[in-house]
This record gives structure tokens, C-alpha cells and sequence, in this order.
């Protein structure tokens, strides 16, 4: 009798040890809980003292600015000559007026409508002109603002919405099957489909053609001299694009 005892006694001492060590545990838990509340609290706090505010907005008068654009190269007798809109804008007003009414129907977003407040907005000339200028001269976003008073998420759209009507169909058309129609006769061999004069950086495409690395026979020398030849031409070609267009030496800074 007095075993059963003792053993009930050790199991109800048992029981109890557990309690405590689960209530201790909780106690800990939720000290833990409020330590880690209380530094989210105050790590909060500071960042709503150290938040910037947000900048107010700037009245950049674009509705002038856009009339002295107007004015200075695009009515019957703007300020600048022609010679002074192909220096600035690489191109002459004639292909502006075709690009940007082409871009007007592509995309709406260049079309000068009203704000949320009525107020009428920038005028597609703006729009094109800090885009153009960006990838002219490789400009900063904030550096076009004094020409066309527009901040500078807006001149970063203008450049992103021009920029989709860059991307080249070209390989997308080939990879399905479609190309420029040329004949032409190969070791007896009629071939329709164009090809591209490339270097060895390009991928093994049926559609480029390289030259031959280290020519032994006359035919290898004379096929290897005639498509690096014609291959240079457009490289010259390229380079005067480079020259006109900063944003092809490397991209414009936002």
C-alpha cells in the first residue's frame, strides 16, 4: 500500500513539474512577443521620422514651353532652320512629322489629351522630342526636363512607349518561315530565301553567313574577301549610326 502510494505521489509531482514548465515556457513566449512588437513599434516610428516627404508638385509650364517648341521648329517659319532641326533632332522635320504621326496611330499615349483636373496636356511634339533627344545624346531623363518641362517618370514613358516601336520583326519573321523573296544559284543550287552577312559571334542559323576563318583554295579566299568586304559596308553604314544616335554606344542614364 504505502508503494502505491509513493508512486502516485511521484506522478502527481511529475504532473505538476510539467505545469510549471509549460506556464514558464508561455510566460517566455509571450515576453519574447512583446519585446519583438515593442522594436517593429519603434523601428516604425523612426522610419516615419526619416520618410522624405513627397516633393510638391512642380508647375513646369508646359503649356508655354510647348507653344516656344512649337514656335522654334515646327510652325511654316520656325525660329531654327531646317539645318538646325537636322543637327538637333538627326533627322529632317519632314521624317519627325511621318514618325511621330505614325507613333499617334499606334499608340494613343503620345496624343495630347486632357488631365485629370481638365487641364490639356503635352503635346505629341514634346513627347517625341525628349524621347529623340535621349537617344541622340544618351541624355539623363532629368536633363530633357528643361527642354520639354516634363518630369521625369513621364519622360522615361515616352521613351519605353517609343521604344516597343524599335523592336525588330525581322528573325521573327524568319524562325516562322518568312523572309525578303531572293533567287540566287549556289554550286547549282536555287536558293529563294535572303540570308545575312554576319561574324562568328552569331549563332549556326541557316540564315547567316559567315566567313570562312583560315582559307585554303582560291574559291575560299575569293568567297571570304567579297563577304567581309560587303560585311564592312554595313558596319560603316552602322557607324554613322553611332555617330548620330548616342543611345547605340550605350544606353541612356535614367
Amino acid at each position: 500500500m504505502s508503494n502505491l502510494l509513493r508512486v502516485l505521489e511521484r506522478q502527481q509531482k511529475q504532473r505538476e513539474e510539467t505545469r510549471r514548465r509549460r506556464a514558464q515556457e508561455d510566460r517566455e513566449a509571450d515576453e519574447e512577443e512583446e519585446l519583438l512588437l515593442a522594436a517593429a513599434m519603434c523601428m516604425m516610428d523612426q522610419s516615419r521620422q526619416h520618410r522624405r516627404p513627397r516633393a510638391p508638385n512642380v508647375d513646369r509650364r508646359r503649356e508655354s514651353r510647348g507653344k516656344n517648341l512649337m514656335k522654334d521648329y515646327f510652325i511654316p517659319n520656325p525660329l531654327y532652320p531646317a539645318s538646325k532641326f537636322r543637327e538637333r533632332y538627326r533627322m529632317q522635320p519632314h521624317l519627325f512629322q511621318k514618325i511621330m504621326h505614325d507613333i499617334c496611330n499606334y499608340d494613343t499615349y503620345f496624343i495630347q489629351k486632357h488631365d485629370a483636373i481638365g487641364a490639356l496636356g503635352l503635346i505629341p511634339e514634346q513627347k517625341l522630342t525628349v524621347a529623340l533627344r535621349m537617344l541622340a545624346y544618351g541624355a539623363f531623363a532629368e536633363q530633357v526636363d528643361e527642354i520639354a518641362r516634363m518630369g521625369k517618370s513621364t519622360v522615361l514613358e515616352c521613351l519605353n512607349d517609343l521604344n516597343v516601336l524599335g523592336q525588330s520583326p525581322v528573325f521573327d519573321e524568319v524562325l516562322r518561315g518568312h523572309s525578303p523573296q531572293v533567287t540566287y544559284q549556289i554550286n547549282n543550287t536555287v536558293y529563294s530565301g535572303a540570308y545575312y552577312l554576319s561574324d562568328g559571334i552569331y549563332p549556326r542559323w541557316t540564315t547567316f553567313v559567315k566567313t570562312i576563318p583560315n582559307p585554303q583554295s582560291e574559291k575560299e579566299r575569293n568567297f571570304a574577301s567579297f563577304q567581309e568586304g560587303y560585311r564592312k559596308d554595313v558596319e560603316r553604314c552602322f557607324g554613322i549610326l553611332q555617330a548620330r544616335w548616342a543611345i547605340i554606344r550605350g544606353a541612356a542614364r535614367m
